[in-house]
């Protein structure tokens, strides 16, 4: 019926899986990119140039605004994540967005030999990745131009640069707590309840 000609289509991940990588097989305990890292394909004929491939990384809380701008539509207030849509269609503008990750509150112990305690907090910009985990006293930073497998911690070599990232994900985390807040308050206590259940929140 001709729709290909005229919808958007997007295929996306939710999480990677650890695979052995670092020790674990499965997903949601590290921040490491083959847990975090997801494939992001888009088609929409006439408004997605064809053929593109965005060097850039990019937040899947980013997908939703983007939809209102390639369809034309109007934002809601206070929306979280940022439209990709002028990368889309200038794809040599395109730069690197700075990410963050979280690894919310699991129930603290032992998993697979892994102390797990508390949230886990990872900010990326450009080629520089910093995870920190504040209740199990872990910092880690990685050089992704020459280390791709997050392998070699250069935390010592430059904690300068680790600071500046801890800096960021403070900031980050400062304005998401309290949207986080805000949001709570609309909920009735039901959805509240399942989001608890869930993890989502607090």
């Amino acid at each position: 019926e001709g729709l290909d000609s005229n919808t958007l289509t997007i295929i996306m991940s939710d999480h990677g899986e650890g695979l052995g990588r670092h020790g674990w097989m499965k997903h949601g305990f590290f921040l490491y990119d083959e847990q975090a890292k997801i494939p992001l394909t888009m088609s929409f004929p006439g408004v997605i140039p064809r053929g593109i491939d965005l060097n850039s990384v990019v937040q899947s809380i980013d997908i939703f605004p983007t939809i209102l701008d390639l369809l034309g539509l109007r934002h809601p207030e206070n929306l979280s994540g940022e439209s990709l849509a002028d990368m889309i269609r200038k794809p040599k503008d395109s730069s690197g967005h700075t990410v963050y990750l979280e690894r919310r509150r699991y129930i603290d112990g032992k998993r697979g030999g892994f102390r797990v305690e508390g949230n886990k907090f990872a900010v990326r910009r450009e080629d520089m990745k910093y995870i920190w985990a504040p209740q199990e006293e872990t910092e880690e930073l990685y050089d992704l131009t020459r280390d791709r497998g997050e392998l070699s911690n250069i935390i010592d070599q430059h904690p300068e640069i680790a600071a500046e990232m801890r800096k960021l994900i403070l900031e980050w985390k400062e304005k998401r707590d309290a949207d986080i807040e805000e949001f709570r308050q609309t909920l009735d206590p039901v959805n509240r309840a399942k989001l608890r259940a869930l993890g989502y929140i607090d």
